[in-house]
């Protein structure tokens, strides 16, 4: 019993830390590929700091995984597939009309290769 208690507190936690609709939008994005805070600041127009706290409880919590590249962190989806199926749930087919590459954003550039395949599958 004490088993199921704790998956029961696992799902709690999740759904409580995908409650917040930034976190959603995040997510939203970078399901799409990865991303840099300042990608993800032009996209949901929330300030580096606010999207910075969201995306370390993200961090925290397994759910996006982070890679240095130069002077700048690129983030991504952990390698989760219940994640995966769970967000297609939520938010429905990746609406690809408002997607815009993280290097035309100004603060990614174009030569990197964000988060490498091996932590994304």
């Amino acid at each position: 019993m004490e088993q199921r208690d704790g998956l029961y507190e696992q799902r709690a936690q999740l759904c409580a830390l995908l409650a917040h609709p930034l976190r959603l939008q995040i997510l939203d994005e970078l399901r799409r590929g990865a991303a840099c805070v300042y990608h993800l600041w032009q996209m949901t127009g929330r300030s580096q700091p606010v999207i910075s706290q969201h995306l370390r409880r993200l961090r925290e919590a397994g759910i996006v995984v982070a890679e240095r590249h130069g002077s700048r962190v690129f983030y991504g989806l952990a390698p989760r597939p219940d994640l995966d199926a769970l967000l297609n749930d939520l938010l429905g087919p990746q609406a690809e009309d408002r997607y815009i590459p993280p290097q035309a954003c100004g603060g990614c550039l174009p030569t990197v290769e964000p988060i490498s395949e091996t932590k994304r599958r």
